[in-house]
């Protein structure tokens, strides 16, 4: 986007992210400090070439340079510091990458759907972890609807594994009050409403930014009851897909809560 300013990395985002690679703090300051003693090392080889060449000490020749401890403590330096810098460098990109994955998780753990139930309760999707099983589908009113028909087709699988879906209409267009009864998708317990749509469409656009997905596409990201996600992509959402990946629980709003693990990521 035209906005290159970054939210602030939130305490919850860095530490799942020293949970989930507990040693690269470590491995990141051994390159440095690695990198740091192979240019160190660099530097002083490197005066001890000019000054041995400046003598004459080292042949200006092939042979002479293969010859010289002070050339080929220079090229073993060399060596090591770009292969140090490019492990840095790497294990940076990792951490950059996986800290900007765990910031939007945690960000859109904290937006907020209405569960249409005995009467109307606001909930975050923090809220529902260990109990559902996520999937927001955002994108033109023609795609939302149509992945809502779609999920409608195998709705008692769909609830049997606990997912529940919050369509997100993308764009200008408002967010359609009757979706249930347009798609034939009307169980309380799998249909949720966005509630404050402007910050369920800035987390799919800033989401789709950062993967390189134009803005315009429709997309679908299904969370694990964790929270974290599991799968996403652009087009319809291949629901049977889930079904047959997920087990079935005793529904969404049961007791069992967090039994077992949550199929594959």
């Amino acid at each position: 986007g035209g906005d290159d300013r970054r939210a602030p990395v939130s305490r919850e985002a860095m530490l799942r992210s020293e949970v989930e690679a507990p040693f690269r703090v470590f491995r990141i300051a051994s390159y440095l400090a690695l990198s740091a003693s192979a240019g160190l090392g660099g530097l002083i080889a490197f005066v001890r070439c000019v000054g041995g060449l400046a003598r004459g000490e080292i042949d200006l020749t092939f042979a002479g340079f293969l010859a010289s401890p002070d050339i080929s403590g220079l090229a073993v330096d060399l060596v090591a510091l770009a292969v140090l810098v490019s492990l840095y460098k790497r294990e940076t990109s990792a951490r950059d990458k996986q800290i900007a994955r765990l910031q939007r998780e945690t960000a859109l753990s904290q937006l907020k759907a209405e569960i249409n139930l005995k009467k109307p309760r606001l909930v975050t999707l923090q809220q529902l972890q260990g109990f559902a099983r996520t999937v927001v589908v955002g994108g033109s009113e023609e795609y939302v609807m149509e992945a809502l028909r779609s999920a409608a087709e195998v709705k008692a699988e769909i609830k049997d594994r606990s997912i529940c879906i919050i369509p997100v209409v993308l764009g200008g267009a408002a967010q359609p009050a009757n979706l249930s009864e347009l798609t034939g998708l009307s169980d309380p317990e799998v249909l949720l409403a966005p509630i404050l749509v402007d910050q369920w469409k800035a987390w799919l656009n800033q989401t789709m930014d950062e993967a390189g997905v134009p803005g315009d596409s429709n997309v679908y990201v299904g969370l694990r009851m964790d929270g974290r996600v599991r799968a996403s992509g652009k087009g319809l959402p291949p629901w049977k897909k889930f079904i047959a990946e997920l087990t079935p629980k005793q529904g969404i709003w049961s007791n069992d809560f967090m039994k077992g693990f949550d199929g594959r990521v």
